[in-house]
């Protein structure tokens, strides 16, 4: 029963929390079974043979196994995209509106990309949390691709939620950035922007190569 785990283990990539709790439950799963059999007077060794081969062979049950795997890492990452922009978003109008930090430094074509950006941000987690639900309904193959699509989705947005922040500051004079850096609220959100910002990356990141790692070797296998 050992080596059976050991194939599986070894077929199987994803969060590591969850790949262990599986882990264990095939395990107790065969332990179970060869225990049923040895009370029915079935020798220890056969027993743990008959285990085996009711479970089936793990070649052919990894994919469904990994499957949940890829669920539960696309379900984090569409989790996290979709709290995380709504309340950077909502973080930064507060601040603009109620610390007096930015007062009188935004041109009118920077307000309209800033808006243009918090519609982005929204619409960014509106669509990773449509998705995490699919996540419990689709099949094997969808699944992944599902979690591609999410890592695709944190990568994205990522992308244009700097280069339009980027653009913003250099768009806006000097002043802005000194209102900033004289403001202990807007340090702090800084702060949890830049943190959000690399757990949005690292999220995408590890989706993607994971999930893509994990197809690669189930089709090789």
């Amino acid at each position: 029963m050992t080596g059976l785990v050991d194939d599986l283990r070894a077929r199987l990539h994803g969060p590591s929390g969850v790949r262990k709790e599986l882990l264990r439950e095939v395990e107790d799963g065969l332990r179970d079974a060869a225990e049923a059999y040895e009370e029915a007077g079935v020798p220890a060794a056969e027993a743990a043979r008959r285990a085996a081969d009711e479970f089936g062979d793990p070649a052919e049950l990894a994919p469904l196994y990994q499957a949940e795997l890829d669920a539960c890492q696309g379900r984090r990452s569409a989790l996290l995209i979709a709290l995380a922009y709504p309340t950077l978003t909502l973080t930064w109008d507060a601040l603009w509106r109620f610390a007096g930090v930015g007062e009188g430094v935004a041109s009118d074509e920077s307000v309209t990309v800033a808006g243009l950006l918090d519609l982005s941000s929204y619409g960014a987690a509106i669509a990773a949390a449509i998705l995490i639900p699919l996540f419990g309904r689709a099949s094997a193959s969808w699944i992944r691709r599902l979690a591609l699509g999410v890592g695709g989705l944190g990568w994205l947005s990522l992308l244009l939620t700097v280069g339009t922040s980027i653009w913003l500051a250099q768009a806006n004079d000097a002043s802005g950035a000194r209102a900033m850096g004289t403001s202990v609220p807007a340090m702090l959100v800084v702060a949890l922007t830049v943190a959000s910002t690399i757990a949005v990356a690292i999220s995408a990141t590890v989706t993607l190569v994971r999930v893509s790692r994990s197809r690669a070797l189930l089709a090789v296998r």
